[in-house]
């Protein structure tokens, strides 16, 4: 009978030391869970930023089709802006030449 009682005993400073274990876990899964809402309010956040990043990145590719397509009509323009220089210079030219000829006669 006292050996029984040993062993209920032991036994139950065995589940005292369990609970206390568990207790520990439990104490350590609650800081686990805080950290991970720490965490998950982080990506949160990141996630926003990314989120604006790649909106701005859009923003910019729109942009910079928008530069090339003037690009491409500056381009073009310029050679005929090229061409309407040397016939404005040709008629200065010719203006001076009929002024000169009309103020000789």
């Amino acid at each position: 009978m006292e050996e029984l009682k040993s062993m209920i005993a032991g036994l139950g400073q065995q589940l005292r030391g369990l609970d206390e274990r568990i207790g520990g876990l439990e104490q350590r899964m609650g800081g686990l869970e805080q950290r991970m809402g720490g965490l998950e309010q982080r990506m949160d956040r990141f996630e926003h930023r990314l989120d604006i990043i790649e909106s701005d990145v859009r923003e910019i590719k729109d942009q910079v089709v928008l530069i090339k397509a003037q690009v491409a009509r500056n381009t073009e323009s310029e050679g005929v802006i090229r061409d309407l220089q040397e016939l404005v210079k040709e008629h200065d030219t010719d203006i001076r030449l009929l002024k000169k000829a009309v103020a000789n006669q």
